[in-house]
């Protein structure tokens, strides 16, 4: 099972290529520890939690982030 929540983004002047070469690194760990702290009970129940997002411009997928059980192991220690 997975849960998907998609999200658009303005990325203002940047290419969809600057954003995914200089954004999607930065935000994979807030995001992944955002989907730790909010989502435990999903998690536990095997169900696996993809944020996605999307230009608000192309409506290209930008990037997404996939989050199962096993990567939260540290943070809720």
């Amino acid at each position: 099972l997975r849960l998907i929540y998609t999200f658009e983004i303005n990325t203002g002047a940047k290419s969809d290529e600057a954003v995914r070469k200089e954004d999607a690194s930065r935000m994979e760990g807030y995001i992944k520890e955002g989907i730790c702290t909010s989502s435990k009970r999903f998690l536990e129940s095997d169900i696996a939690i993809t944020y996605a997002y999307h230009s608000a411009i192309s409506k290209n997928e930008l990037f997404a982030f996939t989050v199962v059980e096993k990567d939260c192991l540290k943070v809720w220690r």
